[in-house]
């Protein structure tokens, strides 16, 4: 019987700690410095791509689920695809049917929606850039959202602090 309350606890230890790596590993905020992820350098969010000497290049501004979100300096005449390879790419959770283009003409702001699919499909081109364009590319909603994972991981702690406690009663009460 012991041995059965044993298996119980180390799985439910376990299971704790894998569900706070998962959490963990959604939020680098907890521990995980972003430096380590890069190999320990930090170089910001600008980048400088597909530029050559002597080549006039635009500022563009990328936000959202990115590999390589942040301000673009890219060849003018760059299309939407051409920046995302840039980029890195799309993250996994990316949103690809509702990227937004925000771009400013003649003191008018202007919305621009893509949907990347149909772009994949050949569908529809791909869009042009202008200098200070702002393109939003949305994550998806996940279908268990992070408060909900902080509280499944905080109730698993609670559950084995009490099952270990019980367990150690037992074991103690049982000796006498």
């Amino acid at each position: 019987m012991f041995k059965i309350k044993q298996l119980i606890c180390a799985c439910i230890i376990i299971s704790h700690f894998f569900s706070f790596s998962a959490y963990a590993a959604q939020n680098p905020g907890l521990g995980i410095s972003v430096a380590e992820e890069h190999g320990g350098t930090l170089k910001g969010n600008e980048f400088v791509s597909g530029a050559s000497r002597g080549q006039v290049l635009m500022r563009i501004n990328l936000w959202g689920a990115m590999n390589k979100s942040g301000v673009h300096h890219i060849p003018t005449r760059t299309d939407l695809v051409t920046l995302f390879s840039f980029a890195g790419g799309p993250m996994h959770d990316a949103d690809l049917s509702d990227i937004m283009i925000k771009r400013k003409m003649n003191d008018k702001e202007e919305s621009i929606a893509v949907d990347m699919n149909d772009i994949i499909a050949s569908k529809k081109p791909s869009p042009m850039l202008e200098p200070n364009d702002i393109i939003v590319v949305p994550a998806s909603k996940p279908l268990v959202s992070n408060n909900v994972i902080l509280g499944v991981t905080l109730l698993s702690g609670i559950l084995s602090i009490v099952i270990a406690s019980i367990v150690v009663h037992d074991r103690v009460r049982y000796q006498k």
